[in-house]
């Protein structure tokens, strides 16, 4: 007679003030189990507040469907209603139907409602009924049970008694020693009061350091996460402008200015490092590091530590010997494994006058790991060897004096191995070397690699193709191609002769260094401040890709990605979101509110290029 397609009935639970659903008719097994609804919530919830019952009709789309043997299709109306009853909401009635709702049928479901309801309340009744008679028949039961309990007991407190007063008179003697002891437990009492107090006291004490300490902590990272964003803006500029004219594709810069301009650069990467190991000891305090497993081969590894060290070794005429034993392709954190080995190896190095430094990668028992690097450097000596872990500390002062460093690499190595479920092993002697074996526990080797099917050569990455600088130490070897020269030629890697850029940034700095990069490959750059100068800007001009800075006055970067996404007009234009916060939530936040791709400041010209190549090939394929 209703035509009714699919429908639900929810009964009110007044214990927690959830409208649960009791019955349904046509329902999936997907939609019985997202049956609770608070009042309020919801179609189903605000219909409960409300007491009033709520009619839609022309649903175009629906997130559930009537379904037959025949047919899967979204209903057209839909009448929600309440049952009441006392004046008090007993229930909701949901009905989905293809077909609409007149007045027969609205007149129809009230008369019903008004009898579902009371035949709810009456039923919500009698259940409390049966439990109460549930409770009161247990109640007997356990009375019952005391009682035959207690006649045994009074058995036995008979008998007790009798010797009771047998020992009564012990008792009595008792007493008077007993008083004697009471007044030493009185006074002994008063003594544990005042001690208890000043306890009582350190307590709070303590708490209130506890409270300080942990109050200096957040302020901490807070300052740490604010003085990153304010470093590293002026540091972008400093890195990638010395970078742009490193490259020196004018020929209007000497040998020596180029080498000073590398110093600039050395020292702005140098200052980064510094940086970044900074935050990784705050993120890691405060318990934000996060674990990020992924697939990667050991080869990579291997290839990875000859590119940075390999030339570095060679500049102090030391012998780098590198051997991968497991050649696998394993499940763990690369980045952390790839960081602590740069670090323990960037140590080995720069302790090392002569001789050779080993790196080694070797299966140990069940499915662990070892990553072994040695060396023929000053070692450790023994009453230091228990200190190396510690923040910034360097043994004693002259080695910062001699080597540099802030004495936060092995702090940070050590606490990144507990967070892979790892550990670092040390052995050393003062003269004579020192050997550091990272562990890696329960390593997942996914599949051994055949060399000679030459499954362990790393991948070639599109575009521009760069050597990579090991931790800012600069080469002196002349005759060898600067390392920041592209290996092919520019022409046939990327052309951006009629493309349109937009750069987005509250800094001038900012604007020109990119603008600088980007005008070498024929690029028109567009220059926006703020972000409503760039909404502005793109309600009149057509741009192919979008540069935007996060953190800005006016509008900040999120706000203005979310802005162009819901456009008519610039709704598809790529962006790539530029950010001086380097944790992975701040990433994921760009992600979510519709950047394409992110780069963390300071910007890295090899980074920026294969970036905006990618972006821009994207968009002319499409």
């Amino acid at each position: 007679m209703l035509g009714i397609g699919k429908g639900a009935l929810y009964i009110y639970n007044a214990s927690n003030k959830r409208l649960e659903l009791h019955a349904s008719y046509a329902y999936s097994e997907k939609e019985r189990r997202s049956g609770s609804y608070a009042l309020g919530e919801g179609i189903i919830g605000q219909v409960g507040l409300d007491k009033e019952p709520i009619y839609m009709k022309n649903i175009k789309e629906y997130e559930s469907y009537i379904s037959t043997g025949v047919i899967l299709e979204s209903p057209i109306n839909l009448y929600t209603f309440p049952l009441i009853f006392e004046e008090k909401i007993q229930g909701v009635i949901e009905l989905a139907s293809f077909d609409t709702f007149d007045d027969m049928k609205f007149e129809f479901l009230k008369e019903a409602g008004t009898i579902i309801a009371a035949n709810v309340y009456s039923e919500i009744q009698n259940q409390k009924v049966r439990s109460l008679l549930d409770i009161s028949e247990k109640a007997q039961m356990e009375a019952r049970y005391n009682s035959s309990q207690l006649l045994k007991t009074n058995q036995i407190l008979e008998e007790h008694q009798q010797r009771l007063q047998a020992q009564s008179e012990e008792l009595q003697q008792k007493n008077i020693q007993m008083e004697k002891n009471q007044r030493l437990m009185e006074e002994q009492t008063k003594l544990l009061n005042i001690k208890n107090e000043q306890l009582e006291g350190t307590r709070l004490e303590l708490l209130k350091h506890s409270g300080d300490l942990e109050s200096a902590n957040k302020y901490k990272t807070q300052f740490l996460t604010n003085m990153s964003h304010e470093l590293r803006t002026p540091l972008n500029s400093i890195i990638l402008l010395s970078r742009l004219l490193m490259r020196n594709e004018r020929k209007d810069l000497n040998e020596s200015h180029v080498e000073k301009l590398e110093v600039i650069y050395n020292s702005g990467q140098e200052l980064l490092r510094l940086i970044n190991d900074i935050l990784d000891l705050s993120k890691i305090e405060a318990g934000k590091m996060d674990v990020d497993n992924k697939e990667f081969n050991t080869g990579d590894l291997l290839k990875e530590v000859k590119q940075m060290f390999e030339d570095v070794a060679k500049e102090k005429e030391i012998k780098l010997m590198c051997e991968d034993l497991v050649n696998s392709r394993l499940w763990g954190d690369y980045n952390k494994i790839s960081q602590i080995v740069r670090n323990l190896l960037s140590n080995a190095i720069k302790f090392t006058s002569k001789g050779n430094v080993c790196f080694e990668i070797k299966p140990c028992e069940n499915s662990d790991i070892q990553i072994i690097i040695a060396d023929t450097g000053i070692g450790v000596s023994k009453e230091n060897l228990d200190r190396i872990f510690e923040e910034f500390h360097q043994g004693d002062g002259s080695i910062s004096r001699n080597y540099g460093g802030s004495g936060l690499g092995l702090s940070i190595s050590n606490k990144l191995a507990e967070v892979i479920n790892g550990q670092i092993f040390v052995q050393s002697e003062e003269g004579k070397g020192s050997k550091f074996t990272l562990l890696l526990r329960d390593i997942k080797i996914i599949q051994a690699l055949n060399p000679e099917k030459g499954e362990a050569k790393a991948s070639i990455s599109e575009g521009l193709v760069m050597e990579e600088a090991a931790f800012a130490l600069s080469s002196k070897d002349k005759a060898k191609p600067h390392y920041l020269i592209p290996k092919t030629k520019k022409q046939y890697t990327m052309n951006l002769v009629g493309r349109r850029i937009l750069i987005v940034d509250d800094d001038p700095r900012n604007i020109f260094v990119l603008a600088s990069a980007l005008e070498d490959f024929g690029a028109e750059i567009l220059e926006a401040e703020n972000g409503k100068v760039a909404l502005e800007l793109l309600k009149r001009r057509e741009v192919d890709l979008v540069l935007m800075d996060i953190m800005m006055p006016v509008m900040d970067g999120y706000q203005v990605i979310k802005a162009i996404r819901e456009s008519k007009t610039s709704s598809d234009v790529p962006i790539i979101a530029i950010t001086a916060k380097s944790l992975k939530g701040d990433i994921q936040k760009c992600i979510d509110a519709g950047a394409n791709d992110y780069i963390s400041k300071p910007v890295e010209y090899d980074a920026l290029m294969k970036l905006v190549k990618k972006w821009i090939d994207k968009d002319m394929n499409e």
